[in-house]
Parts: structure tokens; C-alpha cells; sequence
């Protein structure tokens, strides 16, 4: 897919990754260098989302749940809101191109027998 600035947006929309106001791709996990190459690579914009889930999920996957005297922090949490938003994405793909209500509407097809 071809890059654009407005597809790198979309992307960074999806993943949670939006460069905040006053700031600058540094501010965010991603460089725009590794946008743009997930947008060049994929076919469409979920497969950009998908690689990039895909690399949340790897970081996260390094954190642990912390207890440190009465405060806690549960940082395995943060994987498993990945891999779910993941598995999101994987299925948008998965349903095909998304032509209005075409995705969600179930197909009934008419079963013939022979003999």
C-alpha cells in the first residue's frame, strides 16, 4: 500500500499511538519510520494495524504485575488488552473488505443433492 500521512493517523489512531499535541513521533512507541514501513508492507490498513498490535503485544508481553508494599500496578493486563485488539484486527481481515454491511451479514446458501 502506498504511505500517506493521513494513513500513518489512521494507523496511529488504531494502535493508540497518536502523536500528542506540540509533539513529536518520539513522544509516542513508534517512530514514523516504523509506520510508514508497516503501511508499505501491508495490504491494507488493518494489516498495518495487526503489525502494529503486533509489536504493543511483544513490548507488553515483557512487563509483570508489580506489588511494591500497598501500591500495585497490573502490567500483565496490558498483553492481554493487546492480544484481544489483535485478535480484533486479525478478524477484520480475516471478514474480508468491508463494503457497508457486507462483513457483518450472514450468507445462507442452498444445499442440492444428488440422487
Amino acid at each position: 500500500m502506498d504511505y500517506s500521512a493521513e494513513l500513518a493517523v489512521t494507523v496511529r489512531q488504531k494502535i493508540g499511538e497518536t502523536i500528542p499535541v506540540d509533539g513529536t513521533a518520539a513522544d509516542t512507541m513508534f517512530t514514523d519510520a516504523e509506520i510508514q514501513a508497516w503501511i508499505e508492507q501491508g495490504a491494507t490498513v488493518n494489516h498495518a494495524v495487526v503489525e502494529g498490535w503486533e509489536a504493543k503485544l511483544a513490548h507488553f508481553s515483557n512487563l509483570v504485575d508489580v506489588t511494591d508494599g500497598a501500591a500495585s500496578r497490573k502490567l500483565g493486563d496490558l498483553a492481554e488488552q493487546a492480544e484481544a485488539r489483535l485478535k480484533y484486527y486479525r478478524g477484520r481481515i480475516a471478514a474480508g473488505p468491508d463494503e457497508g454491511l457486507a462483513r457483518s451479514r450472514t450468507r445462507i446458501g442452498k444445499i442440492v443433492r444428488n440422487g
